[in-house]
C-alpha cells in the first residue's frame, strides 16, 4: 500500500472533496442524532402514558372488586352461607361485569360452598394466598399466580373476609380476573411494533405476556425483577439488553391500600430498534444522499485533475527524465504564462539553464578535487612518515581506552598492542590506571602530562606520558592521542644531580663552618699582632728613621685591613649559620632601624631618603635591617657630586614582594653586574672608596635565604637601582 506522501494529485483532490463534505456530514449526523433523541423521548412519553393507563385500570379494578366483595359480605344469604342464593348472586355479578372469570365463596376451612362457574365435585382453597391473607388479616387481600379451579387458565384472585359482629370468620369471598383482555389495548395504543405488556405478581411469576403467552406461569428475568422490586419511583424507565437485543422498559408497581406492599408489577417492553426504525431510515437516507453527492463531486474532481493537471505534470516528468539522462537543453513545452504550471515550467527551464552552467563548474570542481585528493594523499604520506620517524611512542585510543593505532617506536616499547585496552598493555591491570591522563583529557578536554614507570625487558623504564583530546570535524572529542617519551636517561641524570646537590650542600655547610672557625680562630693571633704593632709604633714612632715609621704604618694598616676582612668573612658565614627563625614584621619599621643606624652618614652627606608605603613582610627581621642598611650605605658611599637622593620602593607580585633601592650616584658599568655580588670583589681602589667588597655578597646571601633574587639596573653616571624579592608566606612555609 502506498504511503500518504506517494498519492497522486487526483487522489489528493478526491480527498479534498471528501474533506469539504465533512462539515455537511457532521450536520447530517448531528441532525440524525437529534431526531433519534426526540424519537426516544416520544417513545418514552407514549410508553409511560400507556403504563399509567394500564396501572390506573388495574387499580380501579382492584378498588371495584374490594367494594363489590365488601357489599356481598353484608348480605344475609352470604353470611348464612346459603349456597343456592349465593350462586345466583355471583352469576348476576359475572353477567354484569365480564372482567371476573371466577367468583366463589368458601367456608373458614376452605371448602367452596358457592361458585360461578360451578365447581365439579368438592374443592378447597385454604392453600391459596388470597384465602390465607384474608383469613389472617381480616382484610381485603391479593393473591398470586394460580390456575383456576373451574378451568386450567391462569387467574389472579382477590379475597375478602366475611365476619360476624365479634370478628369471627364466617366465609371468604373470592373474585378472580384474567389479564388476557389487556392485550387488546396494546393494539389500539399505537405503540411501536413488537411492544409487549407483561404483568408479574409479587413473587416474580409472569401472569400475562402479550407477545409470548407460553411464558405465563414462569419466573421473570431475575435481574429485571430485582430492579422493579427495588425501585421507589413510579413509572421507572430504563434500557436493558435481553437476548442480545436492546429494549426500552417502563414498569409500575401496584400496591394494596391497607398494607402498601406491591402485589402486581406492570411492565412494557419495546425493542429499541423497532422504536427508532423510522429515525434510522431517515438517517440512512440522508447519509446515502450525502455519500452519493460526495462521490459524484469527488469523481468530477478526479476527472478535472486528470485532464487539467496530470497531462501537464507528465510533461514535467518527461522533461525531468531527459534532464536526469544528461540533456541540460530540454524544455518543458508549457507556456510560461499558463497559470501555476507556467510558473513551474519557467522555474524548470531556468533550472535547466543553471544546470548547464553548473555542469561546467562541476567539471572544473572535479579537476580541482582530483588535485586536492592527490595533495591530501601526499600530506597523508608525509604525516605517516613523521609519525613513523618520531622519536617518541605515539598511540591513538578511542573513548573506551582501546588502542586503535600505535607507531613503530611505541611498538618497540610495549609490543603490538593494537586492539587492546591501554591499561592492559601498560600496567597489565583490569581497570584504568590512576591517574589516567587520557581519562582526564576526556573529562575536561585539556592536555594532561604524567610520569610513569613501565616494566620493560631491561627492568623498568621511566616515561613521560602526554595525553591530548582527539576531535572530529564538529569539535567533539572522539578519542585521545597519547605521546610516550622515554625519560629514563633524564631521570638518571636527575637522580645524580640530586645526589650531587646533597653533596654540594654538605660541602657548603662544611665550608661555612670552616669559614666561621677560621675567621674566629684568626681573631686571637691577629689581635696579638695588632697589639704589639701598636705598642711598637707608640714606643718607637719618630725614634727610628723615616723608613721604619713607614714600615710600621704599612704593618698597622695591613693588620687593620686583615681585621676588617676577618670580621666581614665572619658576618658572611653567619647569614646561614646564625640566622634567626622567620617571623612577621612591618617593612617600614625595619627600614626605620636601618636609617637610625646610618643617621651620622646621612647627616654628613646631606642625603635625602624617601620611600613608598612598605608592606608587612615575612623573614629574619635582623637580616632585613642589615640588607636595607648595606644597600643604603652603598648609595651614600658611591655618591656623585650632588647630595644623595635615595628612594625605597615596593611592588606586589603574585608570590612575592619586590623591594627596590634607587640612588643618583656614580652608577655601575653593566659589565660588572654579576661580579659586584661576589665575595671580596671591588671595582674601585681602597684609597678612593673604603671597604672589603663583601657587602653586596652578604645582601645576595640574605635575599637567597628568603627565597628571592637580587639584581641591579644601572649605567655609569646615571645612578643605580638594586631590586630584590622576598617570598610571601615564609613564616608559614618555615
Amino acid at each position: 500500500m502506498k504511503s500518504f506522501t506517494g498519492w497522486s494529485i487526483r487522489t489528493y483532490l478526491f480527498l479534498l472533496v471528501l474533506l469539504s463534505a465533512a462539515p455537511a456530514l457532521v450536520i447530517v449526523v448531528h441532525t440524525g442524532l437529534e431526531q433519534k433523541r426526540a424519537a426516544l423521548s416520544d417513545v418514552h412519553d407514549g410508553c409511560r402514558a400507556f403504563i399509567s393507563a394500564i396501572s390506573t385500570d388495574l387499580d380501579n379494578t382492584a378498588t371495584t372488586t374490594r367494594q363489590m366483595l365488601a357489599t356481598l359480605a353484608t348480605l344475609p344469604d352470604v353470611r348464612q352461607r346459603n349456597s343456592v342464593a349465593c350462586d345466583k348472586l355471583l352469576a348476576d355479578i359475572r353477567h354484569n361485569d365480564p372482567r371476573y372469570c371466577s367468583l366463589h365463596a368458601a367456608r373458614p376451612n376452605g371448602d367452596i360452598f358457592a361458585s360461578i362457574p360451578a365447581v365439579k365435585g368438592e374443592a378447597n382453597v385454604r392453600d391459596r394466598k388470597y384465602f390465607r391473607d384474608a383469613a389472617r388479616n381480616r382484610a381485603f387481600s391479593a393473591g398470586e399466580f394460580a390456575l383456576g379451579i373451574q378451568s386450567p387458565k391462569p387467574i389472579f384472585s382477590f379475597g375478602y373476609p366475611v365476619t360476624d359482629t365479634n370478628g369471627g370468620l364466617l366465609a371468604i369471598l373470592e373474585a378472580g380476573i384474567n389479564f388476557a383482555d389487556f392485550s387488546c389495548q396494546i393494539a389500539t395504543a399505537h405503540l411501536p411494533p413488537e411492544a409487549a405488556l407483561i404483568i408479574v405478581d409479587h413473587k416474580g411469576i409472569v401472569l400475562h405476556h402479550s407477545a409470548r403467552g407460553q411464558v405465563q406461569g414462569t419466573s421473570d428475568d431475575p435481574a429485571l425483577f430485582a430492579d422493579m422490586a427495588a425501585a421507589t419511583a413510579p413509572d421507572t424507565v430504563l434500557t436493558r439488553s435481553i437476548d442480545e437485543r436492546r429494549y426500552i422498559i417502563i414498569y409500575h408497581a401496584l400496591r394494596l391500600p391497607a398494607t402498601g406492599e406491591p402485589y402486581l408489577y406492570v411492565r412494557l417492553q419495546v425493542p429499541e430498534d423497532r422504536a427508532l426504525a423510522d429515525v434510522h431510515h431517515l438517517i440512512a437516507r440522508d447519509l446515502g444522499y450525502m455519500l452519493a453527492f460526495t462521490l459524484l463531486a469527488g469523481f468530477a474532481a478526479f476527472l478535472f485533475a486528470h485532464f487539467s493537471i496530470v497531462s501537464r505534470t507528465r510533461k514535467l516528468v518527461a522533461a525531468s527524465e531527459q534532464l536526469a539522462a544528461g540533456n541540460p537543453d530540454v524544455r518543458v513545452g508549457i507556456p510560461h504564462d499558463n497559470g501555476e504550471f507556467g510558473l513551474i515550467a519557467r522555474a524548470f527551464d531556468n533550472m535547466s539553464d543553471a544546470l548547464a552552467k553548473r555542469d561546467a563548474e562541476r567539471m572544473r570542481f572535479v579537476d580541482e578535487l582530483d588535485a586536492a585528493v592527490t595533495s591530501a594523499l601526499d600530506e597523508k604520506r608525509k604525516t605517516e612518515a613523521i609519525i613513523a620517524g618520531i622519536g617518541d611512542g605515539l598511540t591513538i585510543q578511542d573513548r573506551s581506552f582501546r588502542i586503535i593505532y600505535q607507531n613503530d617506536v611505541h611498538r618497540l616499547m610495549v609490543g603490538d598492542q593494537v586492539g587492546r585496552f591501554c591499561y592492559e598493555a601498560y600496567e597489565h591491570k583490569p581497570h584504568n590506571c590512576n591517574p589516567c591522563p587520557v581519562q582526564a583529557c576526556f573529562a575536561d578536554e585539556q592536555v594532561h602530562v604524567v610520569e610513569r614507570v613501565m616494566p620493560s625487558s631491561t627492568g623498568i623504564t621511566h616515561v613521560l606520558v602526554t595525553a591530548s583530546p582527539l576531535r572530529d570535524a564538529s569539535g567533539r572529542v572522539v578519542g585521545g592521542i597519547e605521546l610516550v617519551k622515554d625519560i629514563s636517561d633524564r631521570k638518571r641524570i636527575e637522580i645524580e644531580r640530586e645526589a650531587m646537590g646533597r653533596r654540594l650542600e654538605e660541602s657548603n655547610r662544611e665550608l661555612q663552618h670552616f669559614a666561621y672557625v677560621a675567621s674566629h680562630d684568626l681573631q686571637e693571633p691577629l689581635r696579638t699582632i695588632t697589639s704589639f704593632i701598636q705598642l711598637l709604633a707608640k714606643r718607637y714612632q719618630g725614634k727610628l728613621d723615616k723608613d721604619a715609621d713607614e714600615f710600621i704604618g704599612f704593618v698597622t694598616d695591613g693588620a687593620q685591613r686583615m681585621q676588617q676582612l676577618i670580621n666581614d668573612l665572619l658576618a658572611y658565614s653567619r647569614v646561614e649559620s646564625k640566622g634567626k627563625p622567620f617571623g612577621r614584621f612591618e617593612g617600614e619599621a625595619v627600614l626605620g632601624h636601618a636609617l637610625a643606624n646610618l643617621r651620622q652618614a646621612i647627616a654628613e652627606s646631606d642625603a635625602v631618603v624617601t620611600h613608598d608605603p612598605l608592606p608587612t613582610l615575612d623573614g629574619d627581621e635582623v637580616q632585613m635591617v642589615q640588607l636595607f642598611q648595606n644597600l643604603i650605605a652603598n648609595a651614600i658611599k658611591f655618591r656623585g657630586p650632588a647630595a644623595p637622593l635615595i628612594h625605597v620602593g615596593a611592588t606586589e607580585r603574585p608570590e612575592a614582594w619586590e623591594i627596590s633601592v634607587s640612588d643618583n650616584g656614580i652608577g655601575i658599568d653593566p659589565a660588572f653586574f654579576e661580579r659586584i655580588f661576589e665575595i671580596f670583589q671591588r671595582l674601585h681602589a681602597r684609597d678612593r672608596y673604603a671597604g672589603t667588597g663583601i657587602g653586596l655578597a652578604v645582601c645576595k646571601k640574605i635575599v637567597e635565604r628568603h627565597g628571592g633574587q637580587i639584581s641591579v639596573a644601572s649605567a655609569p653616571g646615571q645612578g643605580a637601582t638594586f631590586a630584590f624579592t622576598i617570598r610571601k608566606g615564609l613564616q608559614t612555609a618555615v
